[in-house]
């Protein structure tokens, strides 16, 4: 069974071999970068529900990126969108 834990010093998921294990970067991280707002509607459209959340992402999508060797997820673009962004559309 696989662990999840969101690292400090970013939005980054360390995915862990074991729930017993403790929750910290491998000495060389093999690292993925992820554009979340498109990643988390293609697996909405995927799975058929609102995946809006990191904790709505399903353990398999999880386990297919540490099954070939990625053991940190880095989310690129996690912020909350607010009236202020439409303020500067044209």
């Amino acid at each position: 069974m696989l662990s999840y834990s969101l690292i400090t010093f970013g939005v980054a998921l360390c995915i862990v071999g074991s729930v017993m294990a403790q929750p910290t970067l491998p000495p060389n991280p093999n690292m993925f970068e992820i554009s979340t707002r498109p990643w988390l509607y293609s697996l909405s459209q995927k799975y058929g529900r609102d995946i809006s959340t990191l904790a709505a992402i399903p353990d398999a999508e999880l386990k297919t990126f540490a099954d070939r060797g990625i053991n940190v997820l880095w989310f690129m673009g996690i912020w909350s969108l607010g009236i202020a962004i439409f303020d500067n559309v044209h």
